[in-house]
């Protein structure tokens, strides 16, 4: 046994009794070990990283308190605010949920006005007490998948012990604060961004999906009948728009992807109006880049892209792209029905496929006989001028 003296400032004294836990457990452990004996180690795991998850609640719980201020009054904001008392609050780390006792304030001659916690605002503290990388990892969980496959996942990695309901909390919280900050946020987001020096283009898509989405349908007028929904929705499909800004290299292979979204009920336009301002950022740094746009045959989707992105708004040519997968979608179901067997694969890769479409009839006869193909896809027809 070997005899240690530890000099530790008096503000991490609770740190001691969970440090001598560890130490504890750690002994029982070895001695277990020590047996020859084979072992379950994934139960040791989980009791070292309890021990540890203790020590660092603890190490929290000292720091947070050191951000207290116990005075009579203080200023916020030119605003004289008077201590109303002091409370214990709970503050949620990656660890687990630790208590510190701190002071709340509240404005001068306002006396159902709302208190001023000074640990969470110098902490940064995202809603009811979530420190702010514990607020980022649920968050970040939650983005994956839905709130109960973040509470399982969490379980799995021994972190952020907290309930199905505490991560959609936290989601929904930090959402909030990003769409009331997203103009800010984006701005610094660009401006911080390096542009690879291997990139040659900047490629900007836009397209659109059909998704449901449950919209609230007013109740009828009188008494419900029995077994009537509470809430009664409607599921109607909407329109969402999703955007891409892709750096290339000189083979067109992509480097890196800038991905952007609209709901149904936000505005397409916006979409367009951050692509645009992106690339006129991207340009600043680098004005040898070349522009593309991509995009399907709609001509909606390509004026909102022109509006936006042309010659004079980012000053230098931009090229139009038709988007590749939507024209092969189109050819190869008109190959289908236009082609002998064993020939629409050839004629597509071959490239004659685009001259022979406006020659060649469509057969009478087989499993594609009740299909109508027009003489050209729409997109080619409307697009040709646009495609290399």
């Amino acid at each position: 046994m070997i005899e240690m003296v530890l000099h530790i400032p008096e503000r991490f004294k609770g740190l001691m009794e969970s440090v001598q836990s560890l130490i504890h457990t750690s002994s029982q452990l070895l001695d277990q070990l020590c047996q020859g004996k084979g072992v379950d180690y994934a139960t040791v795991e989980t009791s070292v990283a309890q021990q540890a998850s203790a020590i660092e609640q603890a190490t929290h719980q000292a720091l947070l308190s050191a951000l207290d201020i116990d005075a009579p009054w203080i200023q916020v904001a030119g605003v004289v605010h008077a201590r109303a008392g002091r409370y214990g609050g709970t503050y949620y780390t990656l660890a687990g949920p630790i208590q510190v006792e701190r002071s709340l304030y509240r404005p001068v001659d306002q006396r159902n006005a709302k208190t001023i916690d000074p640990v969470s605002v110098r902490a940064g503290v995202v809603g009811a007490g979530w420190l702010p990388a514990t607020a980022r990892a649920m968050a970040h969980a939650l983005q994956q998948g839905t709130s109960r496959e973040a509470e399982q996942t969490a379980q799995q990695w021994g972190r952020l012990p907290y309930s199905r309901s505490s991560f959609e909390d936290v989601g929904h919280t930090v959402g909030q604060l990003m769409t009331a900050n997203h103009s800010r946020i984006e701005e610094q987001l660009i401006q911080q961004y390096q542009v690879p020096p291997e990139a040659y283009s900047i490629s900007v898509g836009l397209d659109r999906v059909s998704i449901p989405m449950a919209e609230p349908l007013a109740r009828p007028v009188g008494r419900p009948k029995a077994g009537a929904p509470k809430s009664p929705v409607a599921r109607n499909y909407r329109m969402a728009y999703c955007g891409t800004l892709t750096l290339n290299d000189k083979e067109g292979r992509a480097l890196h992807t800038l991905r952007y979204g609209r709901m149904p009920q936000g505005d397409e336009e916006s979409i367009v109006v951050g692509l645009a301002d992106d690339v006129i950022r991207l340009l600043a740094q680098r004005p040898d880049l070349e522009i593309q746009l991509l995009c399907d045959g709609a001509p909606e989707m390509w004026n909102l892209l022109d509006e936006h992105i042309n010659e004079k708004t980012v000053g230098k040519p931009v090229h139009r792209l038709i988007d590749f997968y939507h024209l092969t979608e189109k050819l190869g179901k008109a190959a289908q029905v236009m082609l002998p067997d064993g020939m629409q694969s050839e004629q597509l890769d071959g490239g004659s496929f685009s001259c022979s479409i406006g020659r060649r009839r469509p057969r009478r006869s087989g499993r594609n006989s009740r299909h109508r193909v027009s003489r050209r896809p729409a997109s080619a027809r409307m697009h040709r001028s646009r495609t290399p």
